[in-house]
């Protein structure tokens, strides 16, 4: 018996493929480039790649996490009016960051990372409020910085 064929097409298919979106395995190919002469990717070329960040979990904690200082000499900085600072505990991750960049030697850098302030604004902000935002905050940093500072 023999098996009947539909008729061939002749016209160009009304569909065009899918082209991969950048970045994909095929995308190169694809877009007309000529891979006969390209290689697998070395490691070289891996390792100059940038890593991506750690994944961080959303911790739901108990307890108090945050305090908050009502400045006594409000300022202006980049047009918002300051008149509170909220300092907040940090977490495994945001002091390995300050380790890994080196800013863990500067109680500003890291009353930065708790307060979410530039550590240039914290250096100029009003010495009393400074000293209040030290007094709530430093029961939230970690004893190896606390130690190092000698604060009491």
């Amino acid at each position: 018996m023999a098996e009947e064929l539909p008729p061939p097409v002749d016209t160009e298919p009304a569909l065009k493929p899918v082209a991969p979106p950048p970045g994909s395995p095929d995308y190169v190919r694809r877009n007309g480039a000529d891979v006969s002469g390209a290689t697998e990717t070395t490691p070289a070329a891996e390792a100059s790649k940038p890593a991506l960040p750690p994944l961080v979990a959303a911790l739901g904690f108990r307890g108090e996490r945050s305090k908050s200082v009502t400045l006594a000499h409000p300022f202006t900085f980049e047009g918002c009016e300051i008149s509170e600072v909220t300092v907040r505990r940090l977490t495994m991750m945001q002091v390995d960051n300050l380790v890994t960049a080196r800013r863990h030697d500067d109680l500003y850098e890291v009353f930065s990372e708790m307060t979410g302030l530039p550590a240039s604004v914290l250096r100029g902000m009003d010495c009393d409020d400074g000293d209040r935002i030290i007094a709530e905050g430093k029961d939230f940093l970690p004893r190896t910085i606390s130690e190092a500072f000698d604060l009491p």
